[in-house]
């Protein structure tokens, strides 16, 4: 609000010095448009990380000489600019206080989100964009307790103030709009009371030049409580979810204060693409030189074999992408496009250029090695040709092994060498034409030699071939009878098996009845013994009457016992030959199968 302390808050509370921003006891206002502070303070996030802050003195609205126009300018660029916004009031938070807020309700007119002029927007859209408010209520001298008498809290008492009024007439409906878009617009509320500074109104004319020891106790109380709940809350400046640099708030701000200026609305989605592009440009060029910067390194050891200069490569472009994503903002997908395609023109460039090295190095090499080689050419102690191919051949392995490196080092050697042994074959040529013809001689009879060996190997494998096709065709044979034998016992087994089950069939039945025959024998065999004892019985019942004849009695029932015993002992081996007789039938059947 106009002229309500707050560059004096500022300078007390957030910059806890006696002066900073400018602070005058008339009623001309000494901040016109915004203000920032020379150099960042420190203050912690609400989870403990250190902070960098900027902080921005703003003109009060309702000046004056200024139209409304201007103070909404004013406030939507304080809005857009700031991750916390601290709005400053005197008294209390009462229907006036919010009446001083109803640019709130064209502010949507005066800040746009989207790039197309009418695409509609909610209002929870704003909030997306829009800092922490924090209201601040200076010379505060009411008690913080609801209808009740209960204590309540700074912050229960801006939100009793925001609620919503009851009726249906055109004014209820504006006061309710102003609350709507208060709690619409910014994520998060806040409020703080801060009693008068002094008592002695003379006294607050010179305010600024007062110590703290002047001050009531209460009211530095309060700002030093002020000072740590914003200190130690603060947020990054973020737009999109993207934290920004330094460098990027001031592109920001140049983009919003341009669109002010030319008497546009400032358009975030616009100022955000501009932002992209600046970033992404910058972290361009700072790729590009992180992966020159890289590969100057690998140039100053050139020539490098190819292997060592891709895999170098790789890792530069590994590392320069890394760099770039880091360092890019938004859809950077044209930008990382050129990128790639510049760092693969570069790498072009460096391949060509360690070609060119490696050439230089490795003639270099050649010319200095080879100079021992021509100097005994020049003294004729090469006597024939192949001794100095020998020797030529043992310059080329000590290229392979000490030679410099680079692309093509091998086909260069070999180059090298065989346009040397061509320019010395043909000086031994014009010396010796008869040691060609005897070469020529030793050749031909080399040839001969061969061709018997080869006509002598042809022989041995035509017979070993003979001699493999014999033996396999014995192995078939073999192999035939084998199957035939097989198949035969096969044949043999299963009748032997048929026979095996069909004899102890047989030998089961008989067993059977065997066992029947014997069982009714024994049966037969009880029955008379039974019949025996009761006739043995009777008898005795006979002796009592007569002695004699018992005795006959018991002679004739002694035989008749003798001779059941007879029977059935006769029985009894007559089943044992039928039992032994059985198991050497199994043991026959046994040995069969």
């Amino acid at each position: 609000m106009y002229r309500t302390g707050k560059s004096y808050l500022l300078n007390r509370m957030l910059l806890n010095r006696e002066k900073g921003f400018g602070v005058g006891p008339t009623v001309n206002p000494c901040t016109k448009g915004l203000w920032i502070w020379g150099a960042p303070i420190l203050g912690t996030t609400a989870d403990g990380k250190a902070i960098k802050i900027l902080v921005i003195d703003t003109e009060g609205l309702g000046a004056l000489d200024e139209d409304t126009n201007h103070d909404v300018r004013v406030f939507s660029l304080a809005l857009l600019l700031s991750s916390y916004f601290i709005y400053n009031s005197m008294g209390s938070i009462d229907e006036t206080a919010l009446q001083s807020l109803n640019l709130v309700v064209s502010i949507t007119k005066h800040i746009r989100i989207k790039t197309q002029a009418h695409a509609d927007v909610e209002p929870e859209e704003y909030s997306k964009y829009f800092p922490s408010f924090l209201w601040v209520v200076r010379d505060f001298t009411l008690q913080l307790v609801d209808e009740e008498g209960r204590a309540i809290t700074s912050r229960e008492y801006l939100e009793k103030a925001l609620e919503l009024q009851s009726g249906t007439s055109e004014s209820v409906r504006q006061k309710n709009q102003i609350r709507r878009l208060i709690r619409s617009f910014f994520p998060e509320l806040d409020c703080c009371t801060v009693v008068r500074p002094l008592t002695n109104e003379e006294r607050l004319q010179n305010l600024e030049a007062m110590s703290l020891k002047e001050l009531r106790p209460e009211f530095v109380e309060q700002m030093m409580c002020l000072r740590q709940k914003v200190l130690n809350k603060m947020k990054p400046k973020t737009l999109n979810g993207q934290c920004l640099s330094g460098e990027m708030l001031v592109s920001l701000a140049e983009n919003y204060v341009a669109a002010i200026n030319k008497g546009t609305i400032p358009n975030i989605e616009n100022a955000w693409t501009s932002i992209c592009k600046n970033e992404c440009l910058k972290a361009f060029h700072l790729s590009i030189a992180k992966y020159d910067s890289i590969m100057q390194e690998v140039v100053n050891n050139f020539p490098l074999e190819p292997r060592e200069l891709k895999e170098a490569h790789k890792d530069a472009y590994d590392t320069t992408l890394n760099e770039f994503n880091k360092a890019s903002v938004g859809n950077a997908g044209e930008y990382l496009r050129s990128l790639k395609n510049k760092v693969k023109q570069k790498y072009v460039s460096l391949k060509i250029e360690n070609e060119r090295e490696a050439k230089r190095c490795i003639q270099k090499f050649l010319n200095t090695g080879y100079m021992s080689i021509e100097q005994r050419l020049r003294n004729d102690e090469f006597v024939t040709l192949e001794e100095y191919e020998r020797e030529l051949k043992e310059f080329q392995r000590y290229f392979i092994e000490s030679g410099p490196p680079g692309p093509n080092r091998l086909i260069l050697a070999m180059e090298f060498c065989q346009k040397a042994q061509s320019e010395v074959a043909k000086v031994f040529a014009s010396k010796s034409s008869s040691e060609i013809e005897l070469q020529k001689a030793l050749a031909e009879d080399s040839v001969k030699k061969l061709e018997s060996q080869i006509a002598e190997l042809k022989e041995e494998y035509k017979m070993e071939t003979e001699a493999m096709a014999h033996k396999l065709k014995s192995l078939e044979t073999e192999k035939m009878e084998l199957t035939a034998k097989e198949q035969g016992l096969k044949e043999n087994y299963n009748m032997m098996m048929k026979e095996k089950v069909m004899r102890e069939k047989e030998m089961d039945e008989k067993l059977l009845e065997t066992k029947a025959e014997a069982e009714r024998a024994v049966k037969f065999l009880k029955e008379k013994i039974a019949q025996q004892e009761e006739q043995v019985r009777a008898a005795q019942e006979k002796v009592l009457t007569s002695e004699s004849d018992s005795n006959k009695q018991h002679a004739l029932l002694e035989q008749k016992v003798s001779y059941l015993e007879k029977t059935l002992e006769e029985a009894r081996n007559k089943e044992k030959e039928h039992g032994i007789e059985l198991k050497g039938v199994k043991l026959s059947l046994i040995h069969i199968s």
